[in-house]
């Protein structure tokens, strides 16, 4: 799924929609940020599945677990509900660099203040692959 807008109001709804448990623990406002901060996150989470898994992982690990808690102000009841309901939904997002440059901004703060001690990092610095592209390699997995 390619969303052109994030806050494509159909998109919202049909979120909700098919997610009910959600309405009364997320607002438009919530919904949006826990979407965008698991894209700025896709990087770090593809860390935990194996490299040839396209689906993300039934459980968060639990540094980034306990920050989207703090972040978005949920408890660990609703943290985890967040996750099950939307984690297929996130992972599917597509978002080009200049719409996660651009909400990027938005949580820079968010990170600084609650990710450092998490050990959840702003940017991915790792490599751009998981396994050595080198024909040469013995390590191919």
């Amino acid at each position: 799924m390619h969303c052109e807008h994030i806050y494509c109001i159909s998109f919202i709804f049909r979120v909700f929609e098919q997610n009910p448990c959600l309405t009364p623990v997320f607002d438009v406002d919530r919904l949006i940020s826990f979407l965008h901060i698991v894209q700025l996150l896709k990087l770090t989470l593809r860390l935990y599945t194996r490299s040839d898994d396209k689906k993300p992982n039934e459980r968060l690990p639990v540094n980034i677990h306990e920050f989207l808690k703090v972040s978005l102000k949920l408890d660990d009841r609703e943290a985890k509900l967040a996750w099950e309901s939307l984690r297929c939904v996130a992972w599917e997002m597509e978002l080009t660099e200049e719409d996660l440059r651009s909400i990027g901004r938005r949580y820079l703060q968010l990170f600084l203040d609650h990710g450092i001690s998490r050990g959840v990092a702003f940017y991915y610095l790792g490599p751009p692959t998981r396994v050595c592209l080198d024909s040469a390699c013995i390590s191919k997995t």
